[in-house]
């Protein structure tokens, strides 16, 4: 939650903007309409972003579980290594991937990467080195539209016998995640082996760091609150016997996309607040003259409030602010 300073506005000639008619010296004799503006609400995304994103000052962390995987030359290699299973001969050629997807937390679609540190080992346990003959082995993060959005590669400059690992460290930049990560091997195939269907390379992957801006979230219902604020409004008790009415009115912006509902607490009087999935809107919230009376009686008021955000297929960004500009309107009689 973000808090402006303590701001105070007293009904002085030069503090109020008036329609209607000039300050009068004197109790108001024909009916007017004072406008008050009171102190801006604002919103931010780390009010209501979920518990898995984390807020830090360059965005969201977001912790993921380590992943390991693995697969058998049989699956790698498919029906040409399978008719060689238990034979020493030549390796077919083959490309085949092991995935080793993360698994994002739930209800995050797409992670909007800052950065992050991938740390990846795999294990080579098929009985040849698959980068022999100009054979590679990729690590590659695949982005949501399918691209390769970071990769490194391994070849016979670095060798890949059996029994050993390979071990790298990929860095993500600015880029969009859903947890695709894989590793490609390419065969040209010709050195001579046993073949084993059940042999297997193993991948295993973790995050040292995480970072993003925001993100697609699935969902999103999370409770925040406003404020607290506070405002002076001291119309003296000739005035204040005078009020014949009023009303708040909220110029909204909502980058989100998303319902709040909730209430808004003007010291003792409470009002419901509902808040449209538009840009930009306006909500008015009126007051009778009780309400009005007991609410500024007392010259100081607390603005407090509590709201739920609630949507579906919504995007979060840490820049993102929900701002409510209020301005109070008081309705004075003679």
């Amino acid at each position: 939650m973000s808090y402006s300073k303590r701001s105070t506005f007293v009904i002085l000639a030069g503090c109020l903007l008036f329609l209607a008619c000039d300050l009068p010296t004197e109790a108001p004799i024909v009916e007017q309409t004072w406008a008050v503006p009171l102190p801006e609400i604002s919103v931010t995304a780390a009010d209501v972003a979920p518990t898995f994103l984390v807020p830090v000052p360059s965005g969201f962390d977001v912790a993921l579980d380590p992943v390991v995987a693995a697969s058998n030359l049989g699956t790698l290699c498919g029906a040409a290594c399978d008719t060689l299973n238990g034979l020493v001969a030549p390796v077919p050629a083959f490309t085949g991937i092991v995935g080793s997807n993360f698994d994002l937390p739930a209800d995050l679609i797409v992670a909007y990467v800052r950065s992050g540190v991938i740390d990846v080992s795999v294990t080579n346990n098929m009985g040849f080195d698959p980068t022999e003959n100009g054979g590679t082995v990729s690590l590659e993060v695949v982005g949501p539209t399918g691209m390769v959005v970071a990769s490194t590669t391994f070849d016979a400059s670095q060798g890949f016998p059996t029994g050993s690992s390979l071990q790298t460290t990929l860095l993500l930049g600015s880029l969009d995640f859903d947890g695709d990560v894989r590793t490609v091997i390419d065969v040209p195939g010709g050195q001579t082996s046993l073949i084993d269907s059940a042999a297997d390379l193993s991948v295993s992957a973790s995050f040292t760091s995480f970072t993003v801006t925001g993100g697609q979230l699935g969902s999103l219902d999370e409770t925040f609150i406003f404020g607290p604020e506070a405002f002076e409004i001291d119309l003296g008790d000739q005035i204040l016997e005078n009020v014949q009415g009023g009303f708040v009115e909220f110029k909204i912006a909502n980058p989100w996309g998303a319902t709040v509902s909730g209430s808004l607490d003007f010291g003792p009087v409470s009002k419901p607040i509902l808040i449209q999935t538009a840009a930009s809107s306006t909500v008015r919230l009126d007051f009778s003259e009780s309400e009005l009376r007991e609410m500024l009686r007392p010259t100081s008021v607390s603005l407090t409030g509590v709201g739920t955000a609630s949507g579906t297929s919504i995007e979060i960004d840490a820049s993102d602010l929900l701002s409510l500009k209020p301005t109070f309107f008081l309705v004075i009689r003679p």
